[in-house]
C-alpha cells in the first residue's frame, strides 16, 4: 500500500456550485478562528485545482504547526464544515440545501 501521508488525502468540493468562499465561512469566522476558517478557504482552493491537502505543506504554507492544522481541520469537522472520510474530505457548508 502506498505511504498515505505523503500523497494527502483526496479532497472534494462542494457539489453542484463552482467553487467560491461562501459568506458563510466568513460569518463563522469568529467561532471558527483565524486559523481554522483560513484551512477551510486553503482546502477549497486546493480542490479548486485538484490539489490533495497534505498537512505538512500546508502548515508551511500557513505558517503554522502540523498540530494547529489538524486541530482546525477536528473544529471544522466538528463544526460541519467538513466530513472527513478518512481518504477523503468533503467540502461542506453547514444549513445549505437543508
Amino acid at each position: 500500500m502506498p505511504n498515505q501521508q505523503n500523497r494527502g488525502v483526496l479532497l472534494r468540493s462542494v457539489e453542484g456550485l463552482p467553487i467560491q468562499i461562501p459568506l458563510e465561512i466568513l460569518q463563522s469566522q469568529a467561532s471558527l478562528g483565524p486559523i481554522a476558517t483560513l484551512v477551510w478557504i486553503n482546502i477549497v482552493a486546493m480542490a479548486q485545482v485538484s490539489k490533495p491537502l497534505q498537512i505538512d505543506g500546508l502548515a508551511e504554507q500557513m505558517g503554522v504547526d502540523k498540530r494547529a492544522i489538524s486541530q482546525a481541520l477536528a473544529l471544522l469537522a466538528d463544526n460541519g464544515w467538513i466530513n472527513d472520510e478518512g481518504l477523503e474530505i468533503q467540502l461542506v457548508i453547514p444549513g445549505f440545501m437543508e
